[in-house]
């Protein structure tokens, strides 16, 4: 059985890690867990229903969710509704790692599951969610550089997105090269 969660291994070595690891992505299984924190493998190529989005609330219920960007931030976003604390989501990584991906799928779902209604728009452009996501792309276009390893390389953003007790959210998006 290939393991969800690296926490329930009974060998906490490197190599049967990166073994779990290995089998995990030969199966398109591109996300494990560490306890809360999740591992995810750039698959380099598309799986198809991978990012469908499950029901809103479906991933709540779930006592022992498949691993998945999307139930990190679902777990995310009911900590905030729960607690009225601030939360974060670090996407970490090498270059060519797939941070980008990741944190747009992130934004994607929280916009889908705080989005109380298609009346928030901005000058009628759009729902604010929609203005942030669609902004990815310019500001790569500006801010990228191509590298040995990545096309598309050398840029490091920051994205803050401000959900509230009522079911809606905004967003800023702050562009940092390094």
């Amino acid at each position: 059985m290939l393991l969800p969660n690296v926490s329930d291994m009974d060998n906490l070595h490197e190599a049967p890690l990166l073994d779990l690891l290995r089998r995990r992505y030969m199966e398109d299984l591109i996300y494990t867990f560490t306890g809360d924190i999740l591992i995810s493998i750039n698959p380099y190529k598309n799986i198809p229903l991978l990012y469908n989005f499950p029901d809103i609330g479906s991933l709540s219920k779930q006592e022992n969710p498949t691993p998945h960007v999307y139930v990190t931030a679902d777990g995310a976003y009911r900590a905030l509704q729960s607690t009225g604390k601030c939360q974060s989501i670090l996407v970490s990584g090498e270059s060519g790692a797939g941070k980008t991906e990741a944190a747009k799928y992130i934004m994607r779902y929280l916009a889908n599951i705080s989005q109380s209604s298609k009346s928030s728009h901005v000058n009628g452009g759009g729902s604010v969610e929609q203005c942030v996501l669609q902004s990815n792309p310019l500001l790569e276009a500006f801010g990228n550089a191509k590298t040995i390893r990545n096309d598309n390389s050398r840029y490091a953003d920051t994205e803050r997105s401000y959900v509230t007790a009522v079911p809606r959210s905004t967003a800023q998006k702050d562009a940092t090269s390094h």
